[in-house]
């Protein structure tokens, strides 16, 4: 059977063969500053939180606080609904005597919605060209993290700065995942002359138990602002707000350093719901919040997410 003319459990079945699973559903997860008493026992299901949105997240660990500590929490639903900026998560809704405070000063990573076929098939590609100590085989080694849902990489070899890359140094951002996991595996996968940079700093311990610095960058969520000129079938209802569901779910999803395009967004998404026979043509117009004209073809920079809003 031809693996890419596969579906659902015929792509698990096939690719379970070379030990290559499809990513799960995965919950979030959230260190926590607690302040409170002195010699305050908790365990794990005592405390439940809430973010802004309404998510709330369970503590998943036993310890105890003195004044002031780290502890872990779950998102109690899987998916990237989980995920938060810190400062997002801002309320009790269980709480034990004794502990008084909570805050959140780093992100809740590491949530993902169950991978797509098409998702699953794309990793599987990338996955068979990596190797040992090369780009590609850190690109790959990272997407195969749960969490994760894209990533830019490039490197510079050169004793000095090429397309914007340090010498000796290479770049990496992202998105999604859990920042000890993409610390570890970037430690591995790396060549240990190049320096890794980044505004994200993890301690990882290498073989012989020292701890060793990786960095890497986070993405930098980029205001988008589009537009839309369309034509309905006559006696076809489509209103803008069942097309405005579709356009920025489109532009929430695009990769890192990706091309915003309207044909994509019409082939890719809208025609999957509107096919012709209800929606004669359709343009979408794209800028950056910062930029006074649109155009149907928008570039995300490498460092860059998109984040749609409406004009």
């Amino acid at each position: 059977m031809k693996i890419y003319s596969c579906e659902g459990i015929e792509i698990d079945d096939q690719l379970n063969n070379f030990a290559f699973p499809r990513k799960n559903a995965n919950y979030a997860t959230v260190s926590l500053t607690l302040k409170g008493g002195i010699n305050v026992q908790l365990y794990a299901g005592d405390l439940i939180v809430e973010a802004k949105d309404g998510t709330q997240y369970t503590l998943i660990e036993d310890g105890i606080l003195n004044s002031a500590g780290k502890f872990k929490f779950e998102c109690d639903i899987p998916g990237d609904i989980g995920n938060k900026e810190a400062g997002e998560i801002i309320k009790f809704m269980k709480i034990k005597s004794g502990v008084y405070e909570l805050l959140q000063d780093s992100p809740a990573t590491g949530g993902q919605e169950e991978e797509s076929d098409n998702d699953y098939l794309m990793r599987w590609e990338l996955s068979r060209k990596s190797g040992s100590w090369n780009l590609d085989a850190i690109y790959s080694a990272l997407l195969k993290l749960n969490g994760v849902k894209s990533v830019f990489a490039d490197e510079n070899h050169e004793n000095e700065e090429v397309n914007g890359v340090p010498a000796k140094s290479i770049i990496v951002v992202v998105d999604g995942g859990a920042d000890e996991e993409i610390g570890e595996t970037l430690w591995l996968k790396k060549d240990t002359a190049i320096k890794s940079i980044g505004n994200v700093k993890v301690d990882v311990l290498d073989v012989q138990g020292n701890v060793r610095k990786v960095s890497f960058y986070r993405p930098e969520k980029v205001t988008i602002k589009y537009k839309i000129e369309y034509t309905a079938v006559n006696g076809i209802n489509i209103t803008d707000d069942d097309l405005k569901i579709l356009v920025e779910n489109y532009i929430n999803n695009i990769n890192l350093a990706g091309y915003l395009t309207s044909y994509d967004c019409e082939n890719k998404t809208i025609r999957s719901v509107y096919d012709n026979t209800k929606l004669l043509n359709i343009d979408v117009y794209f800028k950056r919040e910062s930029e006074t004209e649109y155009s149907k073809v928008l570039k995300l920079n490498f460092n860059e997410v998109g984040y749609a809003v409406n004009s």
